[in-house]
């Protein structure tokens, strides 16, 4: 029986509608920690709509988490043979190469999610490719090229913890090539965020140790690590048991 195009164009409707709706359920058992589950149903939204690469995302993401980096890469080959100029995509399969050790691959992805950052609105959408295309040339032994990757501005808005991070990458790099004024200008920034992150007092009492400040370095360190101890406690509970509190 021929199949008329109304009811073509209804199938297809039908197919995108509930391919949603398996990805919602995804989502669902993903925050309930049951991976088992999310990975079922987002296997049944790939089944009805397997042209779709948000949903070969979703399933990356997934296996991210479950701290599986092959089985992230190989489901994203599927995606980036579909959306091979996608920002999204491309910094996505970027980050699995940098986890499965391809790093001149890693940079390359993330180069080509860089490429077409002027397509998008969101002034900060090319921000996390920088920031990996960075870490990744970094771990290449080529900081200078680490930093000219780096944006000259952090984003406006995020998660603290975030911008820490992205704060501290650009510090450590920094020291690493010894530019000091970049490196001031960051620890100030790392203040403004968190005075008693780690991270933020590591960099400090590095920088005090490189102009001769030998006890304020000290001082640094020693309230760095009594954050982090607290921080282990806080986690872990005094009995060494995780909290039930986090």
């Amino acid at each position: 029986e021929k199949v008329s195009f109304g009811q073509e164009k209804l199938f297809v409707q039908s197919a995108v509608q509930v391919a949603d709706m398996y990805k919602e359920l995804s989502v669902s058992h993903q925050k309930a920690e049951n991976h088992t589950e999310a990975l079922k149903a987002v296997d049944q939204a790939i089944r009805l709509r397997p042209d779709q690469p948000k949903f070969y995302l979703h399933k990356a993401d997934l296996y991210s988490e479950m701290r599986k980096p092959q089985e992230m890469l190989d489901c994203l080959k599927p995606a980036i043979k579909l959306s091979p100029e996608d920002p999204k995509v491309n910094h996505r399969v970027a980050q699995a190469l940098y986890i499965n050790g391809d790093l001149p691959g890693a940079l390359k992805h993330a180069e080509q999610a860089l490429s077409k950052k002027d397509s998008v609105t969101d002034e900060n959408s090319d921000l996390a490719p920088r920031y990996l295309a960075a870490e990744i040339s970094r771990a290449m032994l080529k900081p200078r090229q680490a930093i000219a990757y780096l944006p000259d501005k952090l984003a406006a808005s995020g998660e603290a913890d975030q911008k820490m991070e992205q704060t501290s990458l650009q510090a450590e790099l920094a020291l690493e090539v010894g530019d000091l004024n970049l490196a001031e200008a960051a620890a100030v920034e790392m203040r403004k965020i968190d005075a008693e992150d780690p991270r933020g007092l590591a960099v400090q009492a590095r920088l005090a140790s490189l102009h001769g400040d030998d006890e304020t370095a000290r001082r640094l360190l020693q309230t760095a690590n009594q954050v982090l101890e607290r921080q282990i406690v806080q986690r872990t509970g005094r009995n060494g048991k995780p909290s039930n509190y986090l």
